[in-house]
């Protein structure tokens, strides 16, 4: 797929017809481990009401998700605006709005906001699929205070090896099927953000090994090979998550203040 008509997989509505679920089924395991971040959040914001934007959100689950605990745990009063550059996506946030919420279809790199207006952005699974992301971090630092980002960390041997092994296709497949373009590590992912949107209050791994091998027990829809690589990686983890990120393909969470 060629990069410049790289962003037709949203517009089209064809990453919905490749991608049903949206990852819907993974919402509420993304929720608990942003959930930390949002407590410190909370904890250095005394505003009763936040405007929250949320860019790239899918089905609208996890902000709802965030929009609720923050109300019944802190009182905050969300306003939120979500931005997508799919309408069969904002048609499904949509489903799941509270009053004040507003829907945007526009592009993360040229976002319709005014500067410093939002409290807290979240970019959840959002950045390895932009083209040129820089320009998106950029935007996002100019509108928002604080922004929480989950990114996949797919710049790693376990991925290189299966990249090498199917002489390309397993990469194809992850750029056509599921539109990730950018394979972050650690380092890179940290000099984006230090480069481009603001200083890194804090960061972590995500650990979805133990949230994979506990779904599969359930539905046993590993294969063997991928089930014992999953349990090595849980070990590896336990010694050293910036070890088992190097190897295997773990999530990292960061929260930013922007500058």
């Amino acid at each position: 797929m060629k990069r410049c008509s790289f962003e037709e997989l949203y517009k089209t509505g064809r990453y919905l017809e490749l991608n049903p679920t949206v990852h819907e089924e993974d919402a509420t395991w993304k929720f608990d481990k942003i959930k930390p971040f949002l407590d410190r959040y909370c904890n250095i914001n005394e505003k009763r009401e936040l405007k929250l934007l949320d860019i790239g959100g899918g089905t609208g689950s996890v902000s709802l998700y965030c929009q609720n605990y923050m109300y019944k745990k802190y009182g905050k009063k969300i306003i939120k605006i979500a931005i997508d550059l799919s309408l069969e996506m904002l048609k499904l946030q949509k489903q799941k709005k509270s009053e004040k919420d507003s829907f945007i279809n526009a592009n993360a790199k040229n976002l319709p906001i005014k500067n410093k207006s939002i409290d807290l952005t979240f970019l959840i699974d959002v950045l390895e699929h932009i083209v040129s992301p820089e320009y998106a971090l950029k935007e996002i630092a100019r509108v928002s205070d604080y922004v929480i980002i989950k990114v996949p960390l797919e710049d790693n041997l376990y991925i290189k090896l299966k990249d090498f092994l199917t002489k390309g296709a397993t990469k194809k497949e992850r750029i056509e099927k599921v539109g990730h373009i950018n394979a972050f590590n650690f380092e890179k992912i940290r000099s984006y953000i230090e480069s481009y949107c603001g200083e890194i209050v804090s960061f972590a791994f995500t650990n979805q090994f133990e949230y994979l091998i506990s779904r599969d027990k359930k539905q046993s829809y590993l294969g063997r090979v991928e089930r014992f690589i999953k349990y090595l990686a849980l070990h590896t983890y336990k010694l050293s998550p910036y070890l088992c990120s190097k190897l295997f393909n773990d999530f990292g969470i960061i929260f930013i203040k922007c500058y």
